[in-house]
Order: C-alpha cells, then sequence, then structure tokens
C-alpha cells in the first residue's frame, strides 16, 4: 500500500445547525457518567484505558440522540436509510489510550470533538504500511468507513479530550 486514503475532518458548528447549544450539559454528562459495564470489560480484557459513556448512550441521552441525528441528516445520503446504531462520549486525561481497531460491522464512523487542546494527541488511521495523523479541534468531526483501523496514543498532557463517537449502519 502506497498511501492511505482517509477522510478529511469536516467543521462543524452544532449551534448554528438549529440544534440546542447544549456543549456544556452534553460535557458535564460525559465526564460524570461512567458506564460501570465499560470499566469492567477494559479491566477483565486489558483494553484500552479511558472513560465513556454507555454506547447506547442516543437512547436515553437527548443531546446524544441530537448530535447523532445531525450528522445522519448532514453527511449520510437518505436513500441508504442509514442509522445510529452506537452513540458514545469519551472521555481522555493522561495515561489515557485507545488500542488499534475498526468498528466493523457498522458502515462509517465519526467522532466529534467537543474540547481538545494544542497538546492533545492525533487520531490516527492505521494502514499497513503507513499512518494518517489528524490533529483535531474543538467543533471538527471526522467521519471514516468503520472498517479503518485507527487509535490514539497514551495521552501525555493534562488537558482533557472530550468527544462524542458513533456508528451507522
Amino acid at each position: 500500500m502506497d498511501s492511505l486514503t482517509v477522510p478529511i475532518g469536516l467543521p462543524i458548528q452544532i449551534k448554528k445547525s438549529g440544534a440546542p447549544d447544549t456543549q456544556g450539559l452534553i460535557l458535564k454528562v460525559i465526564k460524570e457518567y461512567r458506564d460501570e459495564k465499560v470499566n469492567q470489560k477494559q479491566k477483565e480484557q486489558n483494553l484500552d484505558n479511558y472513560h465513556m459513556t454507555d454506547y447506547k448512550s442516543h437512547l436515553h441521552i437527548k443531546e446524544f440522540d441530537i448530535i447523532s441525528k445531525l450528522v445522519l441528516d448532514n453527511f449520510c445520503p437518505k436513500e441508504h436509510n442509514f442509522r445510529t446504531e452506537d452513540c458514545w462520549g469519551a472521555l481522555y486525561k493522561k495515561g489515557h489510550y485507545i488500542k488499534t481497531h475498526h468498528h466493523w460491522p457498522s458502515a462509517l464512523s465519526w467522532t466529534y470533538y467537543l474540547k481538545t487542546s494544542p497538546n492533545t494527541e492525533p487520531f490516527v488511521f492505521v494502514g499497513q504500511e503507513k499512518e494518517y495523523e489528524i490533529y483535531p479541534e474543538e467543533g471538527d468531526l471526522i467521519i471514516f468507513p468503520s472498517v479503518m483501523n485507527h487509535r490514539v496514543s497514551v495521552s501525555q498532557t493534562d488537558d482533557e479530550r472530550i468527544v462524542i463517537v458513533g456508528n451507522i449502519r
């Protein structure tokens, strides 16, 4: 593989798109809500190290549902009848990371960046011979095919990184 094709980070302003400005509430929910099942699974299987809500947050937290619908309405062709399969929030602090993985069998995956800093670790697409790094800023939305391997290195900063992630099928 000579090159790695990746999608472009797409800026999206939630407030301008007609949704209520709920960023402060979403940040609070992500910071305070921990899914103990996820935490236990991470410990048992030596998985990734980060704080997250449950995978179906869009079904019981209105603000997650609003964001997932904005992604569907603005970036997914209507004729394919895509729907949000999973949607969760994640908080990364110093020492947190995500191992290389993919989101198959979903069709598309996305990450919306609520909070970043210039010190935030990049989102890394992992190819067979090459890696491609994206340094997201607050308000960026990255949409990509779910079969693409990706990771986030161990955070070396005390700055928080807060995201909402979704899978579409």
